[in-house]
């Protein structure tokens, strides 16, 4: 009673702490899996906890969003838990163009305007895709069972993997599946308005008394003033574009909220 059926830990036991979360390696993807003409490939990084699995299990494949990927720690992974509960493996995929997979080096254009048009879904799910047909080819007691998992971005992308893939995997687990793209999305910045408003006092006043000291430097100031506010956040581009950083700065605020700092956030910045 009162554990979570997705977990088969009780509330106060830890999985083994001496266990790594899995064994890093990289796998050939193409760049381009649409024939424009782009033969090239690029090495996805991805890992390994075979910790748990028992021959025959089934495999547990969460995949990683806009971000550097790491090993994922079961403890902190319901998806992985569930997995371990049915003696599966575990793997964890990291998405094109973050982290170590990148398809461009600096030399190449790296992050360029003409690079860039490779990173989207289509092409991260035909990755994904590719990834798992060939891991199925090359396990010694091959299944079918698979499960994908992602949350938030990733969340989408499971849900339209098995849309577009519907035999390479046996379930999605879409978390918080983003799955409506809605390009002029203000609804998202009125719930992070409305939340800061919750904290004693509100400090929706003093977020927009910063944003706006910030345009007016950005707007008004001079050279010297706009580098020591670069400085003041660490921002190492002088050439930023100016939109771009005010994106960054609004991204600490929401991202305070949304990832459940908006106490110590709203404490900061009133004192």
């Amino acid at each position: 009673m009162g554990r979570d059926p997705l977990n088969p830990f009780k509330k106060d036991q830890d999985l083994d702490s001496t266990v790594t979360y899995g064994t890093e390696y990289n796998f050939t993807n193409l760049i381009d899996h649409f024939g424009t003409g782009l033969t090239q490939t690029f090495n996805q990084r991805y890992w390994v906890n075979d910790t748990y699995y028992k021959a025959g299990g089934p495999v547990v494949l969460y995949l990683c969003g806009e971000w550097t990927c790491s090993a994922t720690n079961p403890k902190t992974n319901p998806a992985f838990q569930f997995g371990i509960k049915h003696n599966a493996m575990l793997i964890t995929l990291e998405h094109r163009f973050y982290g170590a997979s990148q398809p461009f080096t600096t030399a190449q254009g790296g992050w360029s305007y003409n690079n860039l048009k490779y990173l989207n879904t289509t092409q991260a799910l035909a990755d994904t895709n590719n990834f798992i047909t060939s891991y199925k080819a090359d396990m010694t007691n091959t299944t079918d069972n698979w499960l994908i998992v992602g949350g938030s971005y990733p969340g989408a992308l499971v849900a339209w993997f098995k849309h577009l893939y519907p035999d390479s995997v046996k379930a999605a687990w879409s978390s918080s599946g983003v799955i409506n793209t809605i390009e002029d999305f203000k609804d998202f910045d009125l719930d992070i308005l409305q939340n800061t408003r919750k904290t004693f006092g509100g400090c929706e006043r003093e977020i927009a008394m910063v944003t706006a000291d910030i345009e007016r430097v950005l707007s008004h100031g001079t050279a010297e003033n706009i580098t020591d506010l670069f400085d003041l956040f660490n921002n190492k581009n002088p050439n930023i574009n100016h939109g771009d950083f005010m994106w960054f700065i609004s991204d600490v605020f929401t991202m305070g909220v949304q990832y459940g700092h908006r106490k110590d956030m709203c404490a900061i910045i009133e004192h």
